[in-house]
């Protein structure tokens, strides 16, 4: 199976106010929800090309997205950015 589809949300721990964390207003995106949908295809997708199942697809996913700047990210205060908003897969479903 070459296609899936993840089902992700951001979070920010030091916003309260942040969208995806209370559920509502502009993180709404999908059926009412803060939940974001991609279509992962591991045939043409050089990132997931070697992901074997639903398992490799989110860990690969999570570690993109919260590891954007490699261990350069550890340096960096947890009140940047790139420290405090974190992707978190929900769901991955084979198509």
């Amino acid at each position: 199976m070459s296609k899936y589809k993840i089902y992700a949300c951001s979070f920010d721990l030091t916003n309260e106010n942040y969208p995806m964390n209370k559920m509502e207003g502009v993180g709404r995106l999908e059926n009412n929800t803060c939940i974001r949908t991609k279509i992962i295809d591991t045939k043409k997708e050089d990132l997931f090309a070697d992901c074997k199942n639903e398992f490799d697809i989110e860990d690969r996913y999570e570690e993109f997205w919260n590891r954007l700047n490699g261990i350069k990210e550890l340096e960096r205060p947890y009140t940047t950015t790139n420290r405090r908003e974190k992707v978190k897969v929900i769901r991955v479903v084979k198509l």
